[in-house]
């Protein structure tokens, strides 16, 4: 046993593999253009929201509302990732470099890891969310 560690041998994609890995790097760069053109819309639509209480008068909720859509610019993380995990999965299709297949697969991992956080955060505000929708109904806000 080596100082680095175990030794590995190299692992070798039989063709259903290549096949698979193939059909998936387009879809995973139109994906990510997808979720870059929804990120900007969102972007725009709570940039809106977030103006409606400058023109209206008592229209507080939109501005709640127009800050939360804003929040939602973290879709441009994943974004990033899961458009960079196809264009690299491209690059490894076009030269075989496996180094390029070692870096799709970390973006990859980076998008699922983010999403599963994302979701794990949008789970714990579902309480709070209703907490403050009780109170808005209760105090005639809503």
């Amino acid at each position: 046993m080596s100082d680095h560690g175990p030794t590995r041998s190299p692992i070798i994609l039989n063709e259903k593999m290549m096949t698979s890995l193939r059909n998936v790097f387009p879809w995973l760069r139109f994906m990510g253009i997808v979720a870059y053109i929804s990120a900007a819309l969102m972007i725009l639509a709570g940039l809106v929201l977030t103006a409606v209480p400058l023109f209206m008068e008592g229209k507080s909720l939109f501005l709640g509302i127009g800050l939360m859509v804003m929040g939602l610019i973290s879709l441009l993380f994943p974004a990033r990732f899961l458009y960079g995990s196809g264009a690299r999965l491209r690059g490894f299709f076009q030269n075989y470099a496996g180094a390029e297949l070692e870096h799709a697969l970390r973006d990859a991992a980076f998008f699922w890891k983010f999403c599963g956080g994302l979701t794990a955060a949008g789970l714990a505000l579902i309480p709070i969310a209703i907490v403050i929708g009780i109170y808005l109904v209760i105090n005639g806000y809503y």
